[in-house]
């Protein structure tokens, strides 16, 4: 008596060699005396023909539709209790037809435009707006950023942002030189532009009144309408730094702190010989205290 053989589901098909051994309990199979099932391109026992996740026998099964999961057969029931969830419809996805995008799982035709509704499912270029794809038509008219320097919009790729203003990685550009900025540490801006380090430096940068060198780095420091490295803001006399100083005092164009300048530039009372800093009285060519 030959072996029954059936096939059983959408998914199944006839392999063209037997298969000696059953895929669920590996025991070999007598296809000359024992009725045998193939699906999905394997045997199986009628009694070991069950589904993966709830064990229920499919040999019997009333159900026209067996799926495969883990290239096991899985009964309808199961499969539709295990299947991902549509992010657009809400329904379960029961075919190997899905697309995953930014972490949700969509229907091959429910894959489309947020705005447009057009099928994206063969688009090379896509862009996102809240979680949802669109196309890059739609994006660039309703929510791309436009780029500082072209003024056309960034709809895909990098986006380089500099003081609240954004670009093209490849428009990111120094104004002055046109070199590319996107890999610099230290940027600067000349004319509401990006500025390169160099360019800034030999062209751009305040120079400072003492070292006459350009300040392109760290804080500049302004005083009596000079400009200074703060490193370089000094007593004129003692070499007392003077960033952070309050009471300041010049001669001769030059800083000098309080107590140098009242040693050297500041008149003396005649009668205890401090010095008068504010007003004073002279009496036959002597100065002194009020008091």
């Amino acid at each position: 008596m030959a072996a029954e053989q059936q096939s059983i589901g959408d998914s199944g098909f006839l392999v063209d060699q037997p298969v000696s051994y059953c895929s669920k309990c590996t025991s070999s199979i007598d296809q000359s005396h024992q009725s045998i099932i193939r699906f999905n391109n394997r045997l199986y026992h009628n009694n070991c023909f069950t589904c993966g996740i709830c064990h229920k026998n499919l040999n019997n099964s009333t159900n026209t539709k067996i799926a495969v999961d883990n290239n096991e057969p899985v009964c309808a029931q199961c499969k539709l209790a295990n299947a991902r969830m549509c992010y657009v419809c809400q329904k379960p996805i029961l075919t190997d037809g899905s697309i995953t995008f930014d972490t949700n799982t969509y229907h091959d035709d429910c894959f489309r435009c947020c705005q447009c509704q057009k099928l994206l499912i063969d688009e090379t270029k896509l862009a996102k707006h809240n979680s949802k794809p669109c196309c890059i038509t739609c994006y660039d008219k309703q929510f791309a950023p436009q780029c500082s320097q072209c003024l056309k919009p960034i709809s895909t790729g990098k986006i380089v942002t500099c003081d609240t203003k954004k670009y093209h990685s490849d428009c990111f550009r120094c104004g002055q030189c046109n070199k590319s900025l996107v890999d610099e540490k230290d940027l600067y801006e000349y004319n509401s532009k990006p500025c390169c380090f160099q360019c800034y430096e030999q062209q751009v940068a305040p120079q400072c009144v003492e070292c006459h060198k350009p300040i392109s780095i760290g804080k500049v420091l302004g005083w009596n309408e000079n400009k200074y490295h703060e490193d370089c803001f000094r007593c004129y006399q003692c070499n007392k730094s003077l960033a952070g100083e309050n009471n300041l005092f010049e001669h001769d164009s030059k800083p000098f702190c309080s107590e140098c300048y009242r040693q050297r530039f500041v008149p003396r009372c005649a009668q205890c010989a401090k010095p008068i800093i504010d007003k004073y009285r002279t009496f036959k060519d002597k100065t002194f205290h009020p008091n």
